[in-house]
């Protein structure tokens, strides 16, 4: 925060060679950062309350709304911002969809879940792995998932936001016998192992 609103800066891990990338009035931002050159930034997700989302070029400071006027939006480029998996509030019901910043068209997934609970592939800009809650319990989202109101119980699916083709990767009721509501999951250099958190119990997988 800034005392004119925010701002967005670039910087190497240990604090150093800080560079400031993105200004604003408006200082509840949130960001995913899946492109070496490009961030997703997006408002604090609200399901009532109507949302936006830019992506934004950190090498010049250029940026582009990919999405606007959706309620609970949270958003999630792939690895060079191409396609932007998006999940909102709509005609009542949790929807996903995928921005095409280069056609400006956007698609509905299949899948229902918060884009919180997914990580894009580095190896295949098309793929990205989420998981999916077996059904959605009512309230408000994401802020009632947010709070600890309503848990889920998930599987992993991986999902190809092309062709729309889903696959269920791991079903931790059916294989291991314990319900998971997954949080923060991350791929290894190879994407052979893929890490996630149980939010239930906060253990690691």
């Amino acid at each position: 925060e800034t005392g004119s609103g925010s701002q967005g800066i670039l910087a190497n891990i240990d604090g150093s060679t800080k560079t400031p990338v993105f200004n604003s009035s408006f200082n509840d931002w949130n960001f995913s950062m899946s492109s070496p050159t490009g961030v997703i930034l997006y408002t604090s997700p609200s399901g009532t309350a109507m949302g936006s989302a830019y992506s934004l070029n950190t090498t010049n400071g250029s940026y582009s709304k990919v999405a606007s006027d959706s309620r609970g939006l949270v958003a999630l480029g792939n690895s060079d911002n191409s396609r932007v998996f998006i999940s909102a509030v709509g005609n009542g019901n949790l929807e996903t969809s995928v921005f095409d910043t280069k056609t400006n068209k956007k698609e509905i997934i299949s899948v229902q879940t918060i884009a919180n609970k997914c990580v894009g592939s580095l190896k295949n800009k098309n793929i990205i792995f989420c998981a999916v809650p077996r059904s959605l319990p009512s309230g408000i989202y994401p802020d009632d998932w947010y709070k600890g109101k309503v848990s889920f119980d998930d599987s992993m699916w991986k999902i190809d936001t092309v062709s729309g083709e889903t696959e269920n990767l791991f079903d931790p009721e059916l294989e291991v016998g314990i319900s998971m509501d997954m949080i923060k999951p991350s791929l290894n250099q190879t994407e052979n192992l893929l890490l996630f958190t149980n939010k239930k119990d906060m253990t690691v997988w």
